[in-house]
């Protein structure tokens, strides 16, 4: 009797995309309950695309913001020996204490005595091949799109090593409660990496990468004037119902 053929299974699985959100109808309700001025940027990450936007590209005061740049600048800078992260920076502080405490802390101190040391010129050059064209760090001025482009470096990046992006993540993550009373409280279900930046009552932001339970991340950044936080954790708890339904 013959051996019978084996043929093997050439069939080809093909993983159905990730489900696209649409996120604007969402914003523009939100924003039509406004008084102030707000600028709204989300981005899919896992789709790569723009699924609801406000004002976008409009400059805002960055707060402490800016603090994420100088921070990740700060790594990078580490990691390639152009400075030295146990060299003390001030009261204290080693410059890698300093990249932590200007996140997780908001330690204003040492995210202008890191960026002296950086070069006010050297991480504006690489803002712009982010293509942060809407940042100033001398005006102290950003725009949600730009922030945007910036937490999507972070979240794709090969250039910082696994352990310099963790520690970044971490100072995120873990922070005092008054420093997550937005964005992660809207999304109180996910995992929120994010820093916010306010000027009294003026200005309340909040930039964040977002991971759902189901493993779907976004970024979402809110730059507001006259707003106020509570809005902004209302507006994140509409976009999670929205991104989980």
């Amino acid at each position: 009797m013959p051996a019978l053929e084996v043929v093997p299974d050439t069939t080809v699985v093909v993983e159905p995309p990730p489900k696209m959100h649409d996120l604007q109808p969402v914003i523009d309700q939100w924003v039509a309950t406004q008084k102030g001025l707000a600028g709204v940027m989300v981005y899919d990450l896992q789709n790569q695309k723009c699924i609801g936007r406000h004002n976008a590209d409009t400059s805002f005061f960055s707060a402490s913001i800016y603090k994420l740049f100088v921070a990740y600048e700060g790594y990078l800078a580490i990691q390639n020996g152009g400075i030295e992260g146990e060299h003390t920076s001030h009261s204290g502080h080693t410059r890698e204490e300093c990249l932590d405490a200007m996140i997780r802390s908001s330690e204003s101190l040492c995210a202008q005595t890191i960026l002296s040391r950086l070069g006010k010129d050297v991480v504006s050059d690489k803002l712009l091949k982010y293509g942060m064209t809407h940042t100033s760090l001398n005006a102290l001025t950003t725009s949600a799109q730009d922030v945007m482009l910036f937490l999507k470096h972070v979240f794709e990046t090969e250039e910082l090593s696994d352990v310099n992006k963790q520690k970044l993540l971490d100072s995120m993550k873990d922070q005092p409660l008054r420093y997550r009373s937005g964005l992660p409280r809207g999304f109180a279900n996910a995992t929120v990496y994010n820093k916010v930046g306010w000027n009294e009552n003026k200005e309340w932001h909040d930039a964040a990468i977002v991971t759902l339970e189901n493993g779907e991340s976004y970024v979402v950044v809110v730059l507001t004037q006259g707003v106020g936080g509570r809005r902004v954790i209302e507006l994140g708890r509409r976009m999670s119902q929205e991104l989980l339904s």
